[in-house]
Parts: structure tokens; C-alpha cells; sequence
């Protein structure tokens, strides 16, 4: 009787293990089709997207390649699921150096952090011509903050650039047309203002300002045009050995009009061991004149400019122009060096210009090996322009 009872129970038993293990077995189905079809979606998302994805495994090979992928960079997703990434894509360095284009990825590992590069260029196996591309990368981690692979989304800016290059080309045709006829408007100007001594004082100073004013669009259209050659690389240097005394004189020479006018006591401080500096004279003095220019303009009447050259460890050369005028905010500062960006205060709202001066200015010097920048304490407190090239050709 105790046998049966116990046989009754296991079979009871079993009966209620197998319910559960069919429940077990249903779930397991549904998780597993919730999941196919999670999969799905996301590979349909990113089939779709315009933005090429590819993800590595720890040890680099690609194991995801989107269709946008493929487009952008000829290479299929069958030829290159289970290869390493640094055998099929390369990242152009600024020195045109190559690297695997997973190699950030190494950097989102060790951070842990998103890691964003707005421009970049990208060169496939099978094209190679460089892409610019904008790309973000990213890791991704499982058990035990273990890696398990590293994600990579970029975006082809072929468009962006054609589209940039053919506004700069139009801009720089327009400013070639507005040449001609403004240097005639300025040299019939010029000869009005020289010879026309008899007439009414009025008409005397309209011809002095349509003068001035001829004189402010012309300096716009070769600003434009120099932003343009050195924005495609078309704009020649020419380097040399010159004394930077010599180009300050010439500077001073030619703002002596406002210098005086506003009464500013100008300072030139050279220090003994700076005979000759190289890079390009005209270049260096359009910088230079920017920088003195913008301080006397800045300055307030009868106000100071220091300007001082000096050696740094025999290998660099600082200039620096530092006056007493309104001073920068540090919001102004982090923006000032990019185009059409002007101070806003209620003092420099009264300087007329066009935001270019600052940009060409840290083009040229880049384009030297140097280094530009500006100090300033606040708004009040005046502000100290500076930059820094090597002494002798690199």
C-alpha cells in the first residue's frame, strides 16, 4: 500500500516537472522569436541607414557591414566579414601617415567613452582614393565589464566638401569680378580727393568717405580671396630670412594715420638676440597688421600698444601686441580665430569689420608651424595678441 502511495507521488512529481519543463520550453520559444525578430529590426535599421557602421570583434576582424558601409567604401560585406579591419581600411593621418581605421577604437576601449572625429579621411582596399568621413567609435562591454566589440559609425562628407568647394568657388569668382571696377572706383576716387582742392569742404569730405569706404571693400575682397587660396591650398609662401624690424616700421608706417589721430602711444620691443627670423615677409606682416590694427582700433584715445619680439629657448619667435583697450570675454576668446567671428561688446560694436582678419591670421600662421592665440583678464582689462613661429626652416 506505502509502495503504490510513493509511486503515486513521483508520478505526480514528474507530471509537474514536464508541465514546467513544456512552460520552460514555450518561454524559451518566445524569447528566442522576440529576440529573431529584435535582430531583424536592428539589421534593417541598419541596412537602411545613410551612414556606414562596421563593428570588430577584440581582435579586429569585421564582424558587421552595413550596406552604407559598402557603398562608401566599395568593399562587400561577404569579403570582409571575418578579416581584420586594418587589411581593408586605413585612416589618413595629417601627416599623411596611414593607420588602421580601427585604431580609435583601441582609445573607446581604453576609455570607455564615445569618441567622436569630425573630420577625417578614410582610404579602402578597393578605392584608393581618400573619403572624407566624420565618424564616432565605441565599445561595447558584457559580463564582468569584459569587451566584447567595438562599434565604428561614419559618414561619407564627399557632398559637403563638393559643395564647399563649389561655394568657395563662387565666392572667390564673384570677389574677382567686384576687382576690376572697384579698383577703378578707388583710383578715380583717390585723384578727386588729391586734385579737387577748390571745391566745397562738404563734397571734399564725401569723396573722402566713398574714398574710405572703397578702401574698406577692397580689403573685404582680397580678405575673401585669401581665405579662399589657402582654404583649397592654392596660396604660395614665400620663405626667406627678414629682420622683424623692419616690417613693424613698414606696419607703423602704415596705420600711422589712425595712430595719430587717436594719439596711442606705440611701443616696439625687440630683444637683441632676434636678428632674422624665416617664413614669408608679406604674410607675417598682413598678421602683424591685423593685430596692431585691431588694437588701435580697440584702444581707447590717447591709449597704449606694446609690441615685443622675442627668442624663445633659440628655437621660436614671439610676437605679441598687447594693448589697454576693451578686452575680451572668455566666451569671445574661444570663438574669436574663427570666420566672421567679432568680438560683442558695446565698445567694439563701434569698429567696423568683417571677422575675417583673425581667421586669415591663424591660417598663415598654421600654415608657418606656429602657434596664435590671445590673452585677456575680462571685458575692461585689455587684451595681448600673440604668435609664435620657428626661428629657421624646418
Amino acid at each position: 500500500m506505502e509502495e503504490n502511495s510513493l509511486f503515486s507521488k513521483l508520478s505526480e512529481l514528474n507530471q509537474e516537472e514536464l508541465s514546467n519543463l513544456k512552460l520552460s520550453r514555450k518561454e524559451l520559444l518566445g524569447l528566442l522569436s522576440e529576440t529573431i525578430t529584435e535582430k531583424n529590426k536592428l539589421e534593417g535599421v541598419l541596412q537602411s541607414i545613410d551612414n556606414g557602421v562596421f563593428a570588430v570583434d577584440w581582435d579586429g576582424k569585421i564582424i558587421l557591414f552595413n550596406s552604407a558601409a559598402e557603398n562608401i567604401t566599395g568593399l562587400k560585406e561577404k569579403d570582409v566579414i571575418g578579416k581584420y579591419c586594418e587589411e581593408l581600411l586605413q585612416i589618413v593621418g595629417e601627416k599623411g601617415a596611414l593607420k588602421s581605421a580601427d585604431a580609435p577604437l583601441a582609445e573607446a576601449f581604453s576609455s570607455g567613452k564615445v569618441l567622436e572625429i569630425p573630420l577625417y579621411y578614410l582610404r579602402s582596399a578597393k578605392r584608393r582614393k581618400k573619403i572624407p568621413a566624420s565618424a564616432t567609435y565605441t565599445s561595447v562591454r558584457g559580463l564582468k565589464n569584459a569587451l566584447v566589440l567595438g562599434i565604428c559609425v561614419f559618414k561619407d562628407l564627399r557632398k559637403e566638401e563638393e559643395l564647399e568647394r563649389m561655394k568657395s568657388d563662387f565666392v572667390s569668382m564673384a570677389a574677382h569680378e567686384l576687382r576690376t571696377p572697384l579698383t577703378a572706383i578707388r583710383g578715380y576716387l583717390s585723384i578727386l580727393n588729391e586734385e579737387l582742392n577748390d571745391i566745397d569742404s562738404e563734397y571734399k569730405e564725401f569723396i573722402r568717405r566713398a574714398l574710405i569706404s572703397s578702401m574698406r571693400l577692397d580689403t573685404l575682397v582680397k580678405n575673401i580671396l585669401s581665405v579662399a587660396k589657402i582654404e583649397r591650398g592654392t596660396l604660395p609662401l614665400n620663405f626667406r630670412e627678414f629682420a622683424p624690424s623692419a616690417i613693424i616700421e613698414l606696419i607703423k608706417a602704415d596705420l600711422k594715420e589712425k595712430i595719430d589721430e587717436k594719439k596711442l602711444d606705440v611701443q616696439v620691443q625687440i630683444e637683441s638676440d632676434v636678428k632674422e627670423i624665416y617664413g614669408d615677409q608679406e604674410k607675417i606682416r598682413e598678421v602683424l597688421t591685423n593685430f596692431i590694427d585691431n588694437a588701435a582700433s580697440y584702444t581707447p584715445q590717447n591709449g597704449k600698444i606694446v609690441v615685443t619680439v622675442k627668442n624663445i629657448d633659440g628655437k621660436i619667435v614671439e610676437f605679441r601686441v598687447t594693448d589697454n583697450g576693451v578686452g575680451i570675454s572668455t566666451t569671445d576668446k574661444n570663438k574669436l580665430f574663427k570666420k566672421f567671428s567679432r568680438i560683442k561688446s558695446k565698445a567694439a560694436t563701434q569698429v567696423k569689420g568683417t571677422g575675417l582678419g583673425l581667421y586669415i591670421s591663424k591660417l598663415i600662421i598654421t600654415m608657418h608651424k606656429g602657434k596664435i592665440g590671445v590673452d585677456s583678464k575680462g571685458l575692461g582689462h585689455g587684451s595681448s595678441f600673440y604668435f609664435l613661429i620657428p626661428v629657421k626652416k624646418k
